[in-house]
């Protein structure tokens, strides 16, 4: 499902979404990078006043580490960990973090957070659930760079139309010729 969409935004909704569900996660987030920082783009379950406010470096908390270390990150209990590795405003007890590498390079992070059980109890990610986000990662990743080449290419298609309307426009409102001339007022062309 996911590698069939090629709308950037519309897929990063689907990726996490598809993630939480998969995972029985209680939410999840995706967050790209732009320049050194990770950006949310999308979130699951996820309260989206605070989506801004969660901004990272790379080497910032935990996503941050794991964008500058391309290393997943499996973390059973948030609590133990030192506060600099905590993300602000996201109040969870257990956490996936994994790199989305696309050709090689890092494009961002997915974050899973608090593995429910059908009674809606919280309990720790495991080792397959990290396995398993890895491979889902792996997919979404380069489903991705698939909608983002989509949206340059129809970017430059959408920027060669409104070019050749302008040249349109200004070729048509010349009415009589187009002469080029040199600064000692040569003409070079008529």
């Amino acid at each position: 499902a996911i590698t069939s969409t090629l709308d950037l935004k519309e897929l990063l909704v689907k990726i996490s979404e598809s993630a939480t569900t998969l995972l029985n996660a209680k939410g999840c987030i995706i967050r790209l990078l732009e320049g050194d920082k990770l950006v949310i783009k999308a979130s699951y379950g996820l309260p989206k006043e605070i989506e801004k406010m969660m901004t990272l470096t790379v080497g910032e908390g935990i996503p941050g580490m794991v964008a500058k270390e391309r290393k997943p990150i499996l973390v059973e209990d948030l609590s133990m960990m030192p506060d600099e590795w905590k993300t602000p405003y996201l109040d969870a007890r257990s956490v996936i973090n994994v790199p989305l590498i696309a050709a090689d390079k890092v494009i961002g992070t997915l974050v899973l957070y608090d593995k429910r059980l059908p009674d809606g109890s919280i309990i720790p990610f495991t080792q397959d659930d990290l396995t398993a986000a890895e491979g889902f990662a792996y997919l979404s990743a380069i489903a991705i760079e698939k909608a983002k080449l989509f949206e340059l290419v129809l970017q430059r298609e959408s920027d060669a139309i409104k070019e050749e309307k302008r040249l349109n426009v200004l070729f048509n409102s010349v009415q009589g010729g187009v002469i080029t001339i040199k600064s000692d007022y040569t003409i070079i062309s008529a």
